[in-house]
């Protein structure tokens, strides 16, 4: 992963390569369910304390959304969602492994299906936040 870069989930490439096995794929974002892990493979040599993560977030399934952010298994925030809106989080560099590596684990304990909100729906996946891009600078 190239520092900067973003991961638009408008993309086809984006959704397949990187998260395919964990959300729901839409038109133009990503449904993640209870849980979404993501790992990025950094290449770019750090010369700062911090990186800053940056989800947009375009709705929320229900009214509120609780999330928990992980990195390399450091909790690192727990945030409110109340609606469609920017994410942004500092991150320490001195988390990240001697190979690179960082791992977000993304935590929704109150994810739900559409049919717990609205019983005529026969949806019963698990749903919590939709996603159309994540950015790591």
């Amino acid at each position: 992963y190239e520092l900067g870069d973003i991961l638009d989930f408008n993309s086809k490439e984006s959704k397949n390569d990187i998260v395919r096995e964990q959300v729901i794929v839409e038109k133009d974002y990503i449904t993640a369910g209870a849980e979404l892990n993501i790992c990025f493979d950094i290449q770019n040599k750090l010369d700062r304390d911090e990186l800053e993560l940056n989800m947009k977030v375009d709705s929320i399934l229900g009214k509120e959304k609780k999330m928990m952010v992980y990195a390399n298994g450091q909790r690192l925030d727990t945030y409110m969602f109340t609606g469609g809106e920017n994410y942004k989080l500092s991150v320490p560099t001195s988390i990240i492994d001697d190979d690179g590596i960082l791992i977000f684990r993304f935590v929704f304990p109150g994810a739900n299906t559409t049919h717990q909100l609205d019983v005529s729906s026969d949806d019963w996946r698990v749903k919590s936040i939709n996603i159309s891009s994540i950015q790591l600078k």
